[in-house]
């Protein structure tokens, strides 16, 4: 089939939108894209086509004739060197967010069959489709009315972005290891490679949290002495893999863990002397032995070298006890303003069965009854059971249970497709899913329909298969949208999370609760079911 554009052809482009990797992205005849690194929307620029395919093609800018309101000027001196860290340097807080909750807009109607009110992203509620769209889609009211609620309430359905303000946010950070110029260095890989931007002594990134910085510097200086090699991954020699420094913001005290192609690093006793005595805020160290192929970051057996086998981590007021490899939100602001949101989305009510899958050590779901516990003092809590497939997080969720002293909370380790049709959870008010990057799977939400609770609160690191698995959980009107909400993580980065909240259409009794999503203008109300 014969494409609009051939490659080496030079074209006008303007973009429309911008995806995660930060490239615009412009739709010409027959729906067919084209992608564009540094052009934004109300950009204009002439480009090089260098790649095409069936359906879209690849260009790179020549030049740009005028600038967007969303550009900003970079000031970060490893982006012009590639780095890959960090994909909307280059866009304006601002526009950050209004990209963000576009893209989930975008995703939402494009991949889920879902359409904005007016055709306008990010605006207007949804509600089912009984026309020729599809099972599972949603249309918005026409003129000037949103989508009614089960009472008549307007409300409408993707919130604008919201995000974390500061710097230093990322509570987490992997570092491959490098080897230049005989010295041992760490940083980032360059976008879509392995070609290494390492940091320069001194010169952290701009993102980085102070602490991790030292640790890594300290870290480089003491391997570049000793001569450990770092691993090089085409001829599968050398020891030095990949660092990892966990930050518990809260606390100030750090986890470290060194990723190595050994059982046993050189000169360890040494290592692990000078950075304790370095760096009384770090907790803890770690070697993770990595010895077959693959790039995985903390693919191996673990090992504790000192300290203590968990990082105490603080949301709110609520702690967590986190092992190596337990998953925990990467950014502690940005988790708060998550878990604060799928707070006021669940409205729980006292003594209510909750189920909480892909829980992790159970951030979410202690959370939310530790907030409920103070919110509400004198009230039954909410009984939890979360379903984790990793078995450190579980081991985690249990103790972290204890710690914070609630009482009744329950975890099951395994596969959570394969767990939730084994188990009895009784009925639950509200299920709560936060899976992994790939979203869940037909298993389980044909689970969650025969489970059939009142509401399902879909927490998601990607709109895309969010929007995929919205249009499965909807399917035959069962469950209606009633709101979205993205968050901006990570600023600067392009990823974007996503709550949604369902509420199953069946379901006639509700109870009002306010929605500050803390801008200006935009107090909400929702309808919650009991």
């Amino acid at each position: 089939m014969e494409t609009p554009v051939k490659k080496d052809q030079i074209i006008e482009i303007c973009p429309d939108s911008v995806n995660e990797a930060g490239d615009g992205v412009a739709r010409i005849q027959g729906g067919f894209v084209i992608f564009c690194k540094d052009l934004l929307p109300d950009e204009r620029g002439t480009a090089k086509v260098i790649k095409v395919s069936a359906n879209y093609a690849v260009a790179r800018v020549i030049s740009r004739e005028n600038d967007s309101g969303l550009r900003r000027e970079v000031t970060c001196p490893y982006y012009a060197k590639g780095c890959g860290g960090c994909a909307y340097l280059h866009v304006t807080e601002e526009g950050q967010l209004s990209l963000g909750t576009q893209r989930v807009a975008d995703c939402i109607e494009r991949i889920g069959g879902f359409r904005a009110d007016n055709g306008s992203s990010g605006t207007g509620g949804f509600r089912a489709d009984n026309g020729s769209s599809g099972t599972g889609g949603f249309r918005a009211e026409n003129g000037s009315s949103d989508t009614l609620g089960a009472d008549g309430t307007r409300y409408p359905g993707v919130l604008p972005c919201i995000s974390p303000e500061g710097n230093h946010l990322r509570n987490k950070t992997a570092y491959p290891f490098f080897e230049i110029d005989r010295r041992i260095r760490t940083g980032f890989y360059a976008r879509a490679s392995h070609r290494p931007v390492p940091f320069e002594p001194g010169k952290p990134c701009p993102h980085e949290n102070p602490l991790a910085a030292a640790i890594r510097e300290k870290i480089e200086a003491l391997a570049s002495e000793r001569k450990i090699p770092a691993y090089d991954e085409a001829t599968g020699k050398g020891i030095l893999r990949h660092l990892t420094v966990r930050i518990s913001d809260r606390t100030g005290l750090a986890m470290a863990i060194i990723t190595a192609n050994a059982r046993k690093l050189p000169f360890e006793s040494e290592l692990t002397a000078s950075l304790s005595a370095a760096f009384p805020e770090l907790a803890s160290l770690w070697l993770c032995s990595s010895t077959g192929a693959g790039n995985a970051v903390l693919g191996g057996s673990l090992r504790l070298l000192f300290g203590r086998t968990e990082l105490e981590c603080v949301l709110g007021t609520t702690r967590f006890l986190i092992s190596p490899d337990s998953f925990f939100q990467v950014s502690t602001a940005g988790a708060e303003m998550l878990y604060d949101t799928v707070y006021r989305f669940a409205g729980l009510t006292p003594g209510e069965q909750v189920l909480d899958l892909y829980c992790g050590a159970g951030t979410i779901g202690l959370y939310l009854i530790d907030r409920f516990r103070k919110d509400h003092p004198d009230a039954a809590l909410p009984k939890l059971t979360g379903i984790e497939i990793v078995d450190s997080a579980v081991d985690n969720a249990s103790r972290n249970a204890v710690l914070n002293g609630i009482g009744g909370a329950g975890f099951i380790c395994g596969n959570v497709p394969e767990v939730i049709g084994r188990i009895d959870p009784g009925k639950p008010g509200i299920v709560i899913i936060d899976p992994p990057r790939k979203g869940t799977d037909e298993v389980l939400i044909a689970s969650l329909r025969a489970l059939a609770p009142s509401r399902i609160i879909y927490v998601s690191c990607n709109p895309a298969t969010l929007a995929r698995d919205l249009k499965s959980i909807c399917a035959d009107e069962l469950y209606r949208i009633e709101a979205v909400q993205p968050v901006n993580m990570f600023p600067d980065t392009g990823h974007v999370e996503s709550i949604a909240l369902l509420q199953r259409m069946s379901n006639t009794r509700s109870k009002e609760i306010t929605l500050d999503v803390d801008m200006e203008d935009y107090h909400r109300r929702l309808r919650v079911p009991l």
